[in-house]
């Protein structure tokens, strides 16, 4: 993470090489975002403003520009170029679609690194690029440096943004005998650290879950096998293992609108609360079976199905309570 001028200069020093031939060229580059939108599971559009700026000592056959190389069919275009007595500063807006590999298994209690990835337009020169703190006034990453002031994301707190570098290695030169950013060399990254406001999730998903679990209660509450104050309350197992089988397919359907939201290939924090629910409606099931038939169980049958009543919702708990263990 590159947050003052200092700790740059220190990982550049590090870097440097003995022979001043091998020497770097060094662009100052800087990042506005104006705009983000996750499109969907791996898909995330941002507009913005990248400059640069190119000291009087860098030779012009370095190109002016930089690539977006996560960038799905970018829109780059230059808007302003102006010329002090040290520097060429470059401006372009953009618009790009970048394709990124987030990590769901927390949902929806889960953090996104949103980042921008910057190479120079001659990527294969030894050219590296820097943060431009001079046209920052404050790098702190909580005070959001390089988000413009009325961002707005619904559905997400903005927690931090930052400059970081990478040391990335590829498994090819591409085509270039002369590239020396194979192994270990560092790209510029430009992130914003985002975390999802879960009480959206809390009642688009969780009201679900949370309604068939009281549902499965009641019915739970019904297993009995006497009359009270002249009414029949019998049960037969059929009407129960029905009621279970209707909550079951609410349950599927609801699981799949949830991953075909989420497109992911593992399973996700809330997976693990249908897999639960899953659980207890068969748990639910095969109490009422054992208790309407004739096999005597001492537990199923004390005070007309007692025991398995108050081990409700401690079962249900406890399972939670590991899952939430078992991920975070």
């Amino acid at each position: 993470m590159l947050l003052k001028k200092a700790g740059l200069n220190k990982f550049l020093q590090s870097r440097k090489s003995e022979n001043p031939k091998d020497s770097p060229l060094y662009i100052p580059t800087g990042v506005f975002v104006q705009s983000l939108e996750f499109e969907d599971a791996n898909d995330v559009f941002i507009t913005g403003y990248i400059w640069q700026k190119y000291d009087k000592n860098i030779p012009q056959n370095v190109s002016r520009g930089f690539i977006l190389p996560e960038a799905v069919d970018p829109n780059v275009t230059e808007i302003h170029r102006h010329q002090d007595q040290n520097f060429e500063v470059i401006v372009w807006y953009f618009e790009a679609k970048l394709r990124e590999n987030f990590d769901y298994s927390k949902y929806p209690f889960d953090v996104k690194d949103v980042w921008i990835r910057l190479w120079p337009k001659d990527f294969y020169k030894n050219i590296i690029l820097t943060p431009d703190f001079d046209a920052y006034d404050l790098m702190v990453p909580t005070s959001l440096p390089g988000l413009a002031e009325d961002f707005v994301l619904p559905g997400w707190d903005i927690k931090s943004s930052f400059f970081q570098y990478k040391l990335n290695n590829y498994n090819t030169n591409f085509g270039l005998n002369s590239y020396i950013g194979q192994d270990n060399f560092p790209e510029l990254y430009f992130t914003v650290v985002l975390q999802r406001n879960f009480i959206n999730v809390l009642i688009s998903n969780m009201m679900i879950i949370i309604v068939v679990l009281l549902l499965l209660f009641c019915i739970q509450i019904l297993i009995i096998k006497h009359k009270e104050s002249g009414e029949n309350q019998d049960f037969t197992a059929l009407e129960i293992v029905s009621a279970c089988g209707a909550f079951l397919f609410i349950v599927i359907i609801d699981q799949i609108n949830l991953r075909q939201k989420i497109i992911t290939a593992g399973i996700i924090y809330l997976d693990y609360f249908y897999f639960i629910l899953y659980i207890m409606i068969l748990l639910v099931a095969i109490n009422a079976i054992l208790f309407a038939s004739n096999i005597k169980i001492d537990w199923i049958d004390y005070k007309n199905n007692l025991i398995p009543k108050l081990l409700y919702w401690p079962t249900n708990l406890a399972l939670l309570l590991l899952v939430t263990m078992l991920v975070f």
